[in-house]
C-alpha cells in the first residue's frame, strides 16, 4: 500500500522517487541511491500499479528523516553527487562495510 501511495504522489507531482538498496542478510541500507523518473504509470483495475522507471542522478543518504511503516514509506535527506565522486565514495563505502563486517566477527 505505501508504495502505491508513493508512486501516485510522485506521478501527480514531479514524477521522481529515490531508490536505495536494502541488504536483508545484513539488515543494512546502502548509503548511495539513485533518483528514478517515472516514465510510464498505469493503475490496474485491482488497484495494483505498473511503472516504467529510468535511473537519473545519484545521491548519498545523509540522514533518514522519517522511518517507514506499513502505511508510509521511508524519507531521507540526501546530497546529490557527481559521477566522479561516486567512484571514490563507492570504494570507500565498500572498505567501510568490510571493516564493519570484520569487527562483527
Amino acid at each position: 500500500m505505501r508504495y502505491r501511495v508513493m508512486f501516485n504522489r510522485a506521478w501527480d507531482n514531479n514524477k521522481k522517487i529515490g531508490i536505495v538498496m536494502f541488504n536483508p542478510e545484513r539488515n543494512l541500507w546502502a548509503r548511495m541511491g539513485t533518483v528514478a523518473e517515472i516514465v510510464e504509470f498505469q493503475q490496474l483495475q485491482d488497484g495494483k500499479i505498473m511503472t516504467l522507471n529510468e535511473g537519473k542522478e545519484r545521491f548519498r543518504v545523509l540522514r533518514v528523516t522519517r522511518g517507514g511503516s506499513s502505511e508510509d514509506y521511508i524519507r531521507a535527506l540526501v546530497e546529490y553527487v557527481q559521477d566522479e565522486e561516486v567512484a571514490g565514495g563507492a570504494r570507500r563505502e565498500a572498505e567501510e562495510a568490510a571493516l564493519a563486517e570484520a569487527e562483527l566477527r
